[in-house]
């Protein structure tokens, strides 16, 4: 089902979506590396 709901999806689309999940993991592993400075 993830696989077709992929081929329907636009490519702007997916862009944005990867872009987005990207830009969250570099903000959290930022967090993490600030909390463990702290430390």
């Amino acid at each position: 089902m993830a696989g077709v709901g992929m081929g329907h999806c636009r490519p702007d689309a997916m862009a944005k979506r990867q872009a987005w999940r990207c830009s969250v993991r570099t903000r959290r592993s930022a967090v993490i590396h600030a909390v463990q400075e702290v430390k």
